[in-house]
């Protein structure tokens, strides 16, 4: 009886310093699985990983076969390819991205006067609805052949754009930023000789793509809205500032 009580007694005194024990163990496994779960990598890039030396290997062989031949036109600057074929690695990488998220598109680009010449975009085709998806594929990847690119990017070089109705010139647009909770709404003052003062959807967005790209308009850009003006005026954001704005 008296060995039971001492037990009893033994256990009151030690259950604090056991909880604490405890506490710590399940605080040392919970930062373990935490650091396991930051290092771990999606399957696409374990794909990309294990098959990038043949999939640069079959991709030029096709770039030479179909657009650097004897035979071919070699005016381009760059090409680019997009593949579905399971029986290729061109075609299972872009089915691997589409079983990740079926609206992520692989396009495979070659250019002659870049280095590397060989690279990879993943698009969304400007679908907002799933940014976190691609936003968590190939993160941990260093590649060795490829650029790779996630969302179109924007054209950096091009001084002008034509439109049905007429040229729009780069260096003037001007644009102006209202913020939206934690976006933007975006107006773009269109100066210039224009045949009218009206723009196509299609041309909205074909001017939108080419001067943001697509990871601004997804993530940063709420609304857009596009005026014509006779004036520059001086206190709008150029393209360039409000590109450095919305990063």
């Amino acid at each position: 009886m008296l060995t039971q009580n001492l037990f009893s007694l033994y256990a009151i005194l030690m259950r604090p310093y056991i909880l604490s024990a405890l506490l710590i163990l399940s605080l040392f496994s919970c930062d373990t699985q935490q650091d396991r779960k930051a290092i771990k990598t999606d399957y696409l890039s374990n794909w990309f990983v294990e098959n990038e030396d043949n999939l640069y290997k079959e991709f030029i062989e096709k770039v030479q076969t179909t657009s650097l031949c004897k035979t071919c036109d070699t005016t381009w600057g760059e090409m680019a390819y997009q593949n579905l074929d399971s029986a290729t690695l061109m075609g299972r990488f872009s089915i691997e991205a589409k079983r990740y998220c079926d609206s992520i598109d692989v396009t495979y680009f070659y250019n002659k006067s870049r280095t590397p010449k060989a690279r990879i975009l993943l698009s969304l085709n400007y679908n907002k609805n799933y940014t976190e998806a691609l936003d968590t594929v190939l993160n941990s990847v260093a590649p060795k052949h490829f650029m790779v690119d996630k969302y179109e990017q924007p054209d950096m070089t091009a001084d002008v754009f034509g439109l049905e109705n007429g040229d729009v010139i780069v260096k003037e647009l001007r644009f102006e930023l209202v913020p939206h909770g934690n976006l933007q709404d975006l107006i773009v003052f269109i100066h210039g000789n224009l045949k009218s003062k009206t723009i196509a959807n299609d041309e909205k967005d074909y001017l939108l793509h080419q001067l943001f790209g697509e990871e601004l308009l997804l993530k940063k850009i709420n609304n857009v809205d596009f005026k014509f003006t006779d004036t520059l005026n001086s206190n709008s954001l150029t393209l360039n500032e409000a590109r450095i704005k919305l990063k």
